[in-house]
C-alpha cells in the first residue's frame, strides 16, 4: 500500500464530502422554481449520506490495514503520520456535514409531526363545525 496514494484519497474524499455538504445546505430560494429546488436539495442530502457511509467505510479499511501492518511487525510508521492526519481532516468534515444532516433529519420530522397534528387538529375542527350546524338545523 502506497501511503502517498492513501493520503491523497483520504484528501480527495474530503473534499468530495466538503462539496456534497456545501451543495446540500444550499438555500432554497423563493420563487417558482422553489420545489424543483427543494427537490433537488433532498437529492444531494441522499448524496451526502451516501458520501459519509463511504467515508467510513473508507477510514475503517485504513486502519485495519495500518494495524495489520503493525501486528506484522512493520515498525516503520513514520508514513502513516501524513495518513492519520488525513484521517482526522476527513473526521472532521464528516463529523460536521453529518451533523447538519442530522440537524435536517430532525427538522424534518418535527415539520410532518407538525403537519399532522395541524391535519388533526383541522378533523377536529370541522368536526366540531358539523355536529354544531346538524344541532341548529335540527327542529325543536
Amino acid at each position: 500500500m502506497d501511503l502517498r496514494e492513501v493520503k491523497a484519497c483520504l484528501e480527495e474524499y474530503c473534499i468530495l464530502v466538503a462539496n456534497t455538504y456545501s451543495l446540500a445546505k444550499a438555500e432554497v430560494p423563493d420563487g417558482e422554481f422553489r420545489e424543483q429546488a427543494k427537490e433537488l436539495n433532498q437529492t444531494f442530502v441522499a448524496l451526502l449520506d451516501d458520501r459519509l457511509k463511504e467515508a467510513k467505510m473508507l477510514s475503517i479499511v485504513i486502519m485495519k490495514e495500518m494495524v495489520a501492518k503493525y501486528e506484522e511487525g512493520d515498525d516503520s510508521l513514520d508514513g502513516w503520520v501524513d495518513v492519520m492526519l488525513a484521517l482526522d481532516k476527513l473526521k472532521v468534515e464528516t463529523g460536521r456535514a453529518g451533523a447538519w444532516r442530522d440537524e435536517c433529519l430532525r427538522k424534518e420530522a418535527e415539520i410532518s409531526e407538525a403537519g399532522h397534528r395541524s391535519m388533526r387538529f383541522r378533523a377536529y375542527l370541522r368536526k366540531l363545525i358539523d355536529e354544531r350546524r346538524a344541532r341548529s338545523e335540527q327542529p325543536d
